[in-house]
């Protein structure tokens, strides 16, 4: 029996299988400086969170710079009365990693979601694309440190 445990062990390590939200970084971006076109948006606080629930510290190093966010929605079904029935929501997050000696690199991130809108029940409709948007915003930023992971 322990033999067994530990074969599927090792080769799930050896497969490079981690947990969900625990990303290997490379020593170089063990520490980085985290900077961002609004220092108090809901986005900089998550990224914040998951580079810190990946083992990275802020401080000096490499520059992580948001550049921006922003969050569209396209038309994908409407109802029999001409009101829109359904939305595609796509948040879009837009990056760059400085390094040193290096011209800066930009990344654009996209997280898509399709939202069933429902005329009669605004307020609920509008509490459930707020926590659609809070979902879409925690990909995102779990994207931005993976990204970081594999460079």
């Amino acid at each position: 029996m322990r033999w067994l445990l530990l074969s599927l062990t090792l080769l799930a390590s050896g497969c490079g299988f981690h947990l969900k939200g625990s990303y290997e970084m490379p020593a170089a971006y063990r520490q980085v400086t985290l900077t961002s076109f609004d220092q108090y948006a809901r986005i900089t606080t998550l990224v914040s969170q998951s580079l810190a629930g990946s083992g990275v510290a802020l401080g000096q190093g490499p520059e992580v710079h948001i550049l921006s966010d922003n969050l569209d929605r396209q038309t994908l079904s409407l109802f029999s009365t001409g009101q829109v029935a359904e939305y595609e929501l796509v948040y879009s997050l837009k990056w760059q990693l400085i390094r040193e000696g290096q011209e800066p690199q930009v990344h654009v991130i996209e997280v898509r979601r399709d939202y069933q809108d429902d005329p009669a029940r605004t307020l609920a409709k509008d509490r459930e694309r707020d926590l659609l948007l809070e979902e879409m915003r925690k990909e995102a930023a779990d994207r931005l440190v993976r990204q970081l992971a594999l460079d």
